[in-house]
């Protein structure tokens, strides 16, 4: 019964996102090299991350492998989307001349990239057996062990999860949002940025 609260839960967010994901396609210029990060951030943030939590909510115990290449194809493609629509934000400023990191949302856009990206390597440990290797065997010796590396991997995705809430939340107060969203449109992005920040308590609950 849990689960399935927690998966409706999570199409609820689904929803949302996909709403204000439309919102934001249909209003980005796609022709111009700043259009790619709004559109790319949103499938990233309102399409790929809720699929990829209902993907572990889903998942089977007794299909753990399963489970686990359905969360890493989706989180391979959440970060290379996400790699693309930072690149075309940072290339667009750096094009007109402009500062970079002078906002909320460009400064918390940068933690969620770096902090996705560690949570993205600790994955691919996980998934690759690294600590099985040479140089794993010797980070196993000095007590960083598999049970470590998967509470580090959690943990990184509480943070990116709750840092790309407030890039996103923040990016609702942009002049580009502000002039050319819709106010249906920018509230369904607010309210799945408090959803989203809210999915790790959800997610813990469930372990």
């Amino acid at each position: 019964m849990k689960i399935t609260i927690r998966l409706l839960f999570i199409a609820i967010t689904l929803l949302l996102g996909l709403a204000s994901c439309a919102d934001i396609v249909f209003h980005a210029p796609l022709t111009a090299l700043f259009g790619l990060h709004p559109t790319l951030m949103a499938i990233v943030f309102a399409v790929i991350m809720p699929s990829s939590a209902m993907a572990v909510l889903k998942g089977s115990a007794r299909k753990p492998l399963q489970t686990g290449y359905s969360h890493a194809r989706l989180m391979v493609a959440c970060t290379a989307a996400m790699y693309c629509g930072a690149a075309a934000i940072f290339l667009n400023k750096q094009r007109l001349g402009k500062q970079h990191f002078t906002t909320a949302h460009g400064t918390g856009g940068a933690a969620t990239v770096a902090v996705a990206s560690l949570q993205g390597l600790a994955g691919g440990m996980l998934k690759y057996n690294v600590l099985s290797t040479g140089m794993g065997k010797q980070l196993v010796k000095s007590g960083f062990t598999r049970r470590v590396l998967v509470r580090v991997h959690r943990l990184l995705g509480v943070a990116t999860c709750i840092l790309s809430s407030i890039a996103v939340y923040s990016a609702c107060d942009s002049a580009w949002a502000q002039s050319n969203l819709s106010t249906t449109g920018i509230a369904c992005i607010r309210l799945q940025a408090l959803v989203v920040a809210a999915c790790p308590a959800l997610l813990a609950a469930s372990a």
